[in-house]
Formats: structure tokens, sequence, C-alpha cells
């Protein structure tokens, strides 16, 4: 599987062949899958959005972490 996946790409599409699923990545994408459901694609979503706001919101701390490892 991993070399299928590294030489034509979509793991997506792997899952959709093996179990006959439509639209895995619309749906529960690869997480969801290999969780068994457990970890939805929304959750992985909204902690990444989260994430990418982290340095803009918290500047100051960023700055200073920076100013001290310089």
């Amino acid at each position: 599987m991993f070399r299928y996946v590294r030489e034509n790409g979509l793991l997506n599409k792997v899952i959709e062949t093996i179990d006959s699923i439509i639209d895995n990545k619309q749906t529960q994408w690869n997480t969801g899958y290999l969780s068994n459901g457990i970890i939805s694609r929304a959750e992985v979503d909204k902690d990444a959005v989260i994430f990418a706001f982290v340095p803009l919101v918290f500047q100051d701390k960023y700055k200073m972490l920076t100013e001290k490892l310089n």
C-alpha cells in the first residue's frame, strides 16, 4: 500500500477501492477512516485553523521568544 501511495498518490483512492467507499475525502477523510470514526475531519480542520492563528494572536510571545533565542 505504501509503495502504491508513494508512486500513485492519494491514500483516499486506496481506501475507496478497498472498502468500496465513495468520496472518502469529502466524508470522513483519511483520519476518520483510519481511526474508525473516532477522529473526524472537522476536528482535524478545527485544530489546524486554531494553530494557524496562534502566531498572529500571540505575536508578543513569539517576538519575545525569538529575541531570547537570538
